[in-house]
């Protein structure tokens, strides 16, 4: 097998099981209730998630100093890594709704759905806004493929044990084992926040910050107009820095 042949056999395995894997693991870790799925239930009670959130630390922190290390991160059980799995590392746009869309539909039904909202959308625009639209999308394509080509490239290099540039039978076999460490690694990296080696409770779980972020008025619960009102400012803020950015 040629080092092209290989390498294109290799992104078709992350595209697609890869994506399966972790569509999976984002619907098994959605509380029944509805929280943290599509269409959660509001108001979110954050109590019950927040004792969840905190049993699954303790269970990883295992010096008990209030730190998850890496070692315990890769060694972690996989229940203990549900939702944190669909966060962002490589490739697409990341995500739990893209990786659950990969999941039904195959690799490029998410993205092709994406791009036709967004082009609905720009033909309502007019003028420098639609060319602004444009450009910001042509550059986080531009910046998706590259995270991709360098995850893939950081894949093939680790499963490519005897370094001649073909993937034999024996090392292709390690693919589901290797994929799940370096996404893993990739992961812990991401929600190091501090850049520190090591996970404390702000970082761990990832999901749980965001929620009481939402908790606008600190009463434990996120209702529906305080989880819109933050992700329009999350808006805001973006497109302020986009425009800083190219200025």
């Amino acid at each position: 097998m040629s080092h092209r042949s290989s390498f294109t056999l290799l992104r078709s395995s992350l595209l697609g099981a890869g994506m399966l894997a972790m569509g999976a693991a984002w619907a098994a870790d959605a509380p029944a209730s509805g929280q943290g799925s599509d269409n959660p239930t509001f108001p979110i009670d954050l109590a019950p998630l927040t004792a969840k959130a905190d049993a699954r630390f303790e269970r990883l922190d295992q010096s008990g100093d209030g730190k998850i290390t890496l070692e315990a991160f890769l060694s972690a059980d996989r229940r203990d890594l549900h939702g944190v799995a669909s966060e962002r590392v490589y490739g697409g746009r990341g995500g739990a709704r893209e990786h659950r869309m990969h999941g039904r539909r195959g690799a490029d039904a998410g993205s092709h759905e994406r791009q036709g909202w967004m082009a609905r959308r720009a033909e309502r625009r007019s003028g420098n806004d639609r060319a602004e639209a444009a450009e910001r999308r042509d550059r986080y394509r531009a910046q998706r493929v590259e995270r991709q080509a360098d995850w893939q490239q950081r894949l093939f290099s680790a499963l490519d044990t005897d370094g001649d540039g073909q993937l034999s039978a024996a090392e292709f076999a390690a693919l589901p084992d290797v994929r799940e460490q370096l996404h893993r690694e990739a992961l812990f990296e991401r929600l190091d926040q501090n850049n520190d080696g090591v996970l404390d409770r702000s970082e761990f779980p990832p999901r749980i910050a965001r929620l009481e972020a939402m908790d606008l008025d600190g009463d434990g619960q996120v209702t529906r107009d305080e989880m819109r009102r933050y992700m329009a400012e999350r808006r805001d803020d973006q497109r302020r820095m986009g425009r800083r950015s190219r200025d």
